[in-house]
């Protein structure tokens, strides 16, 4: 039995102290800043151009574009719904989108500009698009819902 590692992570200004629990469990239990979240983990490559990357399958999951792994359907279950939440603050530009519409694995969903960048946001895997969340010229912050995926 593993025991509970903590780490302070710097994405660009930001510090975010992460503690991951038992990495033989699954699911793991990671916290971020105090928020608990239960994960399934899989060892996967890393690249340094997330937006013009597709994403590709894990083999013991789908990766997310926010770092987490959603589990694959077992024994024929469909997907619970997903939140598709916004990586960074910033501004919505150009959805791609809407309610109903069935989407693949790595379609753009939304544009999101921030810092004068426009960063694509991906469907992290198949699935009917269940709610759109935001509209074009909305300001958005990090962790707020863009999509709904089911």
């Amino acid at each position: 039995m593993m025991s509970e590692q903590a780490f302070k992570i710097h994405v660009n200004t930001h510090e975010y102290l992460v503690e991951v629990g038992d990495l033989s469990a699954s699911p793991v239990t990671v916290t971020v800043n105090g928020r608990s979240y239960q994960v399934d983990v899989a060892t996967v490559a890393v690249t340094a151009d997330p937006i013009n990357q597709q994403p590709q399958p894990a083999k013991n999951g789908t990766p997310s574009l926010n770092g987490g792994f959603l589990p694959h359907p077992e024994n024929g279950q469909a997907h619970a719904a997903f939140s598709i939440r916004a990586p960074m603050p910033g501004q919505i530009i150009d959805i791609a989108v809407q309610a109903g519409e069935h989407v693949q694995m790595g379609q753009i969903l939304c544009a999101l500009e921030a810092m004068k960048m426009k960063n694509a946001i991906r469907a992290p895997r198949a699935g009917t698009m269940g709610e759109v969340s935001v509209s074009n010229g909305q300001s958005v912050t990090h962790g707020d819902i863009l999509f709904t995926l089911t």
